[in-house]
């Protein structure tokens, strides 16, 4: 995937908060008191998961996407919003933002075919019988995350006997991205028995995030371009993440050109020690 990095720290021409209403970014589906419950269980809760939107009003061409991003970080409209620290605590990303480095991540997918696979996998990842419960194994710690079943093995651990079930690249899809963050959870998750959970919450945060429209096929595309943040330095000295390589660390922008709308995911994770 490509880096991009950019050092610029341009004022934003305008870019504001934008309505639910206008953005498809509903704010109830965080609240909703389904979704909330899991977040609640996943320990993503309480601003650590986090969906935002801004409208913006100056033209940006295709090659000038990290400017954007950096005249976003640099806008009011973001630092008025707060970020996770290790206290506990919200604080704010004040001042000049530089040193925005960011990744290209691919968002293509239209369907969730690519989980059927751990449905059909042998040895079984999830069970077919019953509630499709996901096949537990031997507890191990992974990358500080606690591992107790064979999705979190193959999503965790190279030489697991699942891991060749995806390549690096389609583990490196938005949509894959989206599952692994919801799967790993926060530091105090309460992982879940059923795969069918999982897929249900990916495919609304996957939706929530995108843009799309149908092509003159007639097939549906998405119109989204998406970058993740993997660094920036703020004047102010606060970071961006509280536990900074930590797995489940997550800051994703997908841009819509066409309704000159970005759409913020952020996951911080918060060390419960």
């Amino acid at each position: 995937m490509t880096i991009i990095e950019s050092d610029q720290s341009h004022e934003a021409d305008v870019i504001q908060p934008a309505e639910p209403q206008n953005s498809r970014l509903s704010a109830e589906f965080l609240d909703e008191p389904y979704v909330k419950g899991l977040l609640k269980k996943w320990d993503m809760h309480d601003g650590k998961l986090q969906l935002l939107a801004f409208h913006y009003s100056k033209h940006y061409s295709k090659l000038q996407l990290p400017e954007l991003i950096a005249d976003l970080f640099n806008s009011a409209a973001l630092q008025q919003r707060q970020v996770a620290a290790k206290s506990g605590d919200k604080l704010q990303l004040q001042g000049s933002i530089s040193g925005l480095k960011l990744r290209q991540v691919p968002a293509s997918e239209t369907r969730m075919d690519m989980f059927d696979r751990l449905l059909t996998a042998e040895p079984p990842v999830v069970r077919q019988a019953g509630q499709g419960d996901i096949v537990k194994c031997m507890d191990e710690v992974v990358d500080g995350v606690q591992v107790s079943d064979e999705l979190r093995r193959l999503l965790l651990v190279e030489d697991s006997e699942h891991a060749k079930l995806y390549s690096s690249e389609e583990r490196g899809t938005l949509l894959f991205r989206l599952f692994e963050l919801l799967c790993i959870g926060g530091a105090c998750c309460q992982y879940e028995d059923q795969l069918q959970t999982y897929l249900e919450v990916t495919k609304r945060l996957y939706k929530a995030l995108l843009s799309v429209q149908k092509s003159s096929s007639g097939q549906v595309e998405v119109t989204s371009s998406v970058f993740e943040v993997t660094a920036c330095s703020c004047e102010s000295g606060v970071q961006l993440f509280p536990c900074v390589g930590a797995r489940s660390n997550m800051c994703l922008v997908t841009v819509d050109p066409l309704r000159r709308l970005l759409k913020v995911l952020y996951h911080a994770h918060v060390p419960y020690w």
